[in-house]
C-alpha cells in the first residue's frame, strides 16, 4: 500500500475530502516546480468531531514527504484557534509560528487556523481579520494555510473571496463518521498496532457504532477515540497473557460503558469525547 492510500485509510475519509488529499499528493510529487507551486490552501467546513485536526495533519504529512518546501524547521504543523476580542491572545497567535520554528525566524509548513469562534461578519469586519490577511500575505510563500469554519459560518463565500486575494484556495467539507467510516477508522488503528478482532467482535462493534452514531451526544472522532481508550483497557483486563486480543467481550464491555456515558451526557445536553 502506498503512502497516500495508507494515509486515507487511517483518516477514514471518502468522497470530496478524499479526492482533495489525493489531488494535493499528486501536485506535491509532480516533476514541474510550477505544478507543485499550485497546491491550494484549504477552507474546511466541519462541525465538532468531524476530524479537522487529523485531516490537517494528513495534509501536512503529504507536504512534509515532498520537496514542495525546501526549508523545514523544527516543527512543520501548527494548529491554533484564531482568538476573538482578545488582544493578548492575538499577539500570542501571531508570534506562535516564529516560536515553533528554528529556521530563519520563519515557520515553514502547514498552519491550521480555526475560525470557530466567529459567525461571519464579526470576522470579516474586524481589525483582527485585516491583521490576519497581512500575516497571510507575508507568509504565503512559506506556509500552507488551512482555515476551519463551522457549518453555521454565514459569510463563507465572502471569506473565500477575501482570502483568494492572497491564496489559491480549495473548499472541502468534513462530516462526522457514520457507522461504516467509524468501523474503518477503529479497525485501521487496531490493525496498525497489530491488534485484530474475530468475526463476533467485528459484528458487535458494527452494532454498537450503529446505535451510538444516531444519538445526539455522538461526537464523531472524539467519541471513537474515547471508545478506543476503553477498548484497550477492557481487552488488557480480559487477557491473561502479554499479547492483547480484541474479543467480543471487550467490545461489549467498552460499548456498555460508552452507552452509560452517552445517556448521562444526553441528560446534561453536552457532548461526549475528547478534542480532535
Amino acid at each position: 500500500m502506498n503512502m497516500i492510500d495508507e494515509l486515507l485509510q487511517r483518516l477514514a475519509v471518502e468522497g470530496e475530502a478524499e479526492q482533495v488529499l489525493r489531488m494535493v499528493n499528486k501536485l506535491a510529487h509532480a516533476k514541474s516546480e510550477m505544478v507543485r507551486a499550485s497546491i491550494p490552501s484549504l477552507i474546511v467546513v466541519a462541525e465538532s468531531g468531524a476530524g479537522i485536526s487529523s485531516y490537517g495533519k494528513g495534509f501536512a504529512e503529504i507536504i512534509d514527504k515532498s520537496t514542495v518546501l525546501q526549508v523545514k524547521g523544527r516543527e512543520t504543523f501548527l494548529e491554533l484557534v484564531f482568538p476573538k476580542n482578545n488582544d493578548e491572545d492575538e499577539k500570542l497567535f501571531f508570534s506562535s509560528p516564529q516560536r515553533a520554528s528554528a529556521i530563519r525566524n520563519k515557520f515553514y509548513g502547514t498552519f491550521l487556523i480555526s475560525l470557530e469562534e466567529y459567525e461571519g461578519n464579526d470576522l470579516l469586519r474586524s481589525k483582527s481579520f485585516s491583521r490576519l490577511c497581512e500575516f497571510i500575505k507575508e507568509n504565503k510563500e512559506n506556509i500552507f494555510f488551512i482555515f476551519h469554519v463551522r457549518p453555521e459560518f454565514n459569510q463563507r463565500k465572502q471569506l473565500i473571496s477575501e482570502l483568494s486575494r492572497y491564496l489559491n484556495l480549495c473548499e472541502v467539507s468534513l462530516e462526522k463518521p457514520d457507522e461504516k467510516r467509524g468501523f474503518a477508522y477503529i479497525t485501521g488503528i487496531l490493525n496498525k498496532q497489530g491488534l485484530s478482532m474475530d468475526g463476533d467482535a467485528e459484528q458487535c462493534l458494527r452494532k454498537m457504532l450503529t446505535d451510538i452514531s444516531g444519538t445526539k451526544s455522538y461526537a464523531g472522532y472524539q467519541t471513537l477515540n474515547n471508545f478506543l481508550d476503553r477498548l484497550y483497557y477492557e481487552a488488557a483486563a480480559l487477557s491473561d497473557v502479554e499479547e492483547i486480543r480484541i474479543e467480543k467481550e471487550a467490545v461489549v464491555l467498552a460499548g456498555e460503558k460508552m452507552r452509560e456515558e452517552i445517556n448521562t451526557m444526553n441528560a446534561g445536553s453536552t457532548q461526549l469525547g475528547f478534542h480532535m
